[in-house]
């Protein structure tokens, strides 16, 4: 709980300070093309029913892990075009607070906002982006089908069932959650 407000707060704020309508920031993006809907992905969500946020990259992606990542943002970070949900929402917050953990500036980040979590799942398996910060919920199905690759998922401790480390077991003190 204390996070989510942590990571809204987060949003309030980089609103407050104008970072979201910096060019570099955040761009808004034609809606991708959706495939036909086959259920909710199986994965969805922990115990807690608390959908966590996951790091993923398309397959044929440079950043192939959480290292590879990490030097590329902390080298230039404006090599990346991040996909997420809505300007101000939780993927965007997400994104910041990665950034904030990595000592790099959220405002340095091209983060590319889709109309809502799904379709900015269906931009980074299409190409449109080279990593995204979403709800596991979004992109789970995608994984199941190996569209996509999660390379950390922002949770505590990791989800049972989900083959993937978290972000703090990479060193990176992030936890975020979709609102």
């Amino acid at each position: 709980m204390r996070t989510s407000l942590l990571v809204a707060a987060f949003g309030a704020l980089a609103l407050a300070l104008g970072g979201l309508a910096n060019p570099g920031w955040a761009q808004t993006a034609a809606p991708a093309p959706q495939p036909p809907a086959t259920g909710g992905p199986a994965a969805a969500v922990d115990a807690k029913n608390v959908d966590h946020m996951v790091v993923v990259a398309p397959l044929n992606s440079v950043y192939q892990d959480i290292p590879t990542l990490v030097d590329k943002m902390k080298n230039d970070a404006s090599e990346a075009v991040w996909a997420g949900g809505p300007v101000g929402g939780a993927s965007q917050a997400a994104v910041g607070q990665l950034a904030q953990a990595l000592g790099v500036n959220p405002e340095e980040v091209i983060y590319k906002a889709f109309p809502n979590e799904a379709e900015a799942a269906a931009g980074i398996a299409g190409g449109q982006a080279d990593i995204a910060m979403l709800p596991l919920s979004a992109v789970a199905e995608r994984a199941e089908e190996g569209n996509v690759r999660i390379l950390a998922i922002a949770s505590e401790t990791p989800l049972q069932g989900l083959a993937v480390p978290t972000l703090r077991d990479q060193g990176i003190d992030v936890v975020a959650r979709a609102q």
